[in-house]
């Protein structure tokens, strides 16, 4: 007989250990103060395996097992037509093996059963590869599940957003190292928008994921309720009130416009109400041709009253009593650009109805090319006369009514030029209102422009061809004539529709 002590098998040392008991106590604080402690039932993994036949269940309870088995590849795909193909994954295979074993006599599942079980739990991503959890053990991670409920309360959230770790307590590496795993799982999923990816719970529909994004941004509230308060404020005042640089408003409402669900767009055609009134935004291009082709397409809808709204140049001088933010109503405009002569040429019935001079700026060099003999067209009277009133009523000391120049060329005002102008006293140039008001009278509609000095050619400062520099007036000055226009719409509506 061997005197080495015989080895105490796993049962004999469970006798020998004291049975627990509430007498046996580690903590020895007075037993009025100990309080048991319930864990929470986990009810989400209930909920969700209801949606498992009684197989699939089974076997991912074996999945379970079989995942954690480092020595097979987790890296799997079960697109396979038949069982025999399971030898490529050797993980799924034996997973597929150990549930015949268990389950086959146990429970009377076929073959076919189990192998389809298995490919349907891979299909609902309960196990997914890569991965050596299953879907309910992912659920039941207290990290996890953390970060999907942090998900659903904050829809479109980035990794870079100040919640991640101030809500979570984790930067944005192991934020990121667990978004991929719930990806995986589909549990989340994620959308570019802009230069960042945003998360939301997979089953929130992706119709409305741009909006959530833009209203995570807290000044985007903000913004909307400044523009109920007051649908014609201007963006520099916005600002102001909420002491935020204008840029960064115009860049937000740039992007609600964009959004904006309800909007009527036909291509560059924005309809909707102004001050009660219904009309059409359309956003022409730069020169008298597309100011043009603008107004033929409208003289063929319903269009009755045309205003341009826009900036201008101002001509400098201490007689002009011109300034940069000034709103100016042009009372005429010298066609000095190639398109209104083409229509005149077409239609030479408004030869007599138009007034003309000879180009002023002969008279300080050769006229080598352009138009020598300059027309003039006028834009409606009466709704010329609305605008300027409105203009002076909302700020007299900014409100101009002038002559104005049109033109097709940017910065070639040379100083002859501009010599010759102040001598038949223009104050303003742009490079549409020309083709606008001849049309205009061409096509029975009612037009008229209201601009904003933006820079003044030959200023030492102001002059956009020598100078960048932006005056701070500048866009103030648009936003006036914008507000101006807005506020005279109900008396055009009144007056001449």
């Amino acid at each position: 007989m061997s005197l080495e002590k015989r080895r105490e098998t796993g049962e004999n040392r469970k006798l020998k250990e004291l049975e627990a008991s509430s007498f046996r106590r580690l903590n020895f604080a007075p037993l009025q103060e100990v309080k048991t402690v319930k864990k929470p039932k986990i009810a989400e993994q209930e909920k969700i395996i209801e949606e498992l036949t009684e197989v699939e269940k089974d076997v991912l309870e074996i999945a379970k097992i079989i995942l954690k088995l480092k020595r097979y590849d987790a890296d799997f795909d079960i697109e396979v037509a038949s069982e025999a193909e399971l030898q490529k994954f050797p993980i799924i295979e034996k997973l597929y093996a150990k549930c015949i074993a268990k389950l086959a006599y146990k429970k009377g599942y076929s073959k076919e059963e189990i192998f389809l079980a298995i490919r349907s739990l891979e299909q609902k991503s309960y196990i997914v590869t890569k991965e050596r959890r299953t879907k309910l053990e992912i659920l039941n991670n207290e990290k996890l599940s953390k970060i999907l409920g942090f998900i659903k309360n904050n829809p479109g959230v980035h990794a870079r957003d100040e919640k991640v770790e101030e809500e979570l307590g984790i930067t944005r590496t192991p934020f990121l190292k667990h978004i991929m795993t719930l990806e995986r799982f589909k549990l989340i999923r994620s959308k570019k928008i802009g230069k960042s990816l945003h998360y939301f719970l997979v089953d929130v529909p992706e119709d409305y994921d741009k909006y959530k994004v833009i209203f995570l941004n807290p000044l985007i509230p903000k913004l909307i309720e400044e523009i109920f308060k007051d649908e014609s404020i201007a963006i520099s005042k916005i600002g102001e009130i909420l002491d935020v640089y204008s840029g960064t408003i115009q860049y937000h409402m740039k992007k609600l416009v964009n959004k904006l669900q309800n909007k009527i767009v036909h291509g560059k055609v924005y309809n909707g109400i102004l001050n009660g009134i219904r009309v059409s935004l359309i956003r022409s291009q730069v020169g008298c041709p597309n100011a043009a082709l603008t107004i033929e397409s409208l003289k063929r809808s319903k269009a009755k009253v045309i205003v341009r709204v826009d900036f201008c140049g101002g001509i400098y001088g201490e007689n002009t009593g011109i300034d940069i933010g000034d709103v100016v109503v042009p009372k005429l405009a010298y066609c000095d650009d190639g398109t209104t002569p083409q229509y005149i040429r077409a239609n030479q019935t408004l030869l007599n109805q138009l007034e003309s001079i000879s180009n002023p700026l002969s008279t300080v060099q050769n006229v080598i090319a352009g138009n020598h003999t300059i027309f003039i067209s006028k834009p409606n009277e009466i709704l010329k006369d609305l605008l300027i009133k409105e203009a002076r009523a909302f700020n007299p000391e900014k409100a101009k009514e002038v002559l104005l120049w049109t033109t097709d060329a940017l910065f070639c005002e040379t100083f002859d030029f501009i010599r010759a102008l102040k001598a038949i006293n223009i104050k303003a140039i742009d490079m549409e209102s020309s083709v606008l008001f001849l049309l205009g009278q061409l096509y029975n509609l009612k037009t008229a422009s209201i601009l904003s000095v933006s820079d003044l050619p030959g200023h030492p400062q102001f002059d956009l061809l020598n100078s960048n520099e932006i005056h701070p007036d500048m866009e103030v000055g648009v936003d006036n004539a914008i507000k101006i226009l807005i506020k005279t719409l109900p008396k055009i509506q009144h007056t001449l529709v």
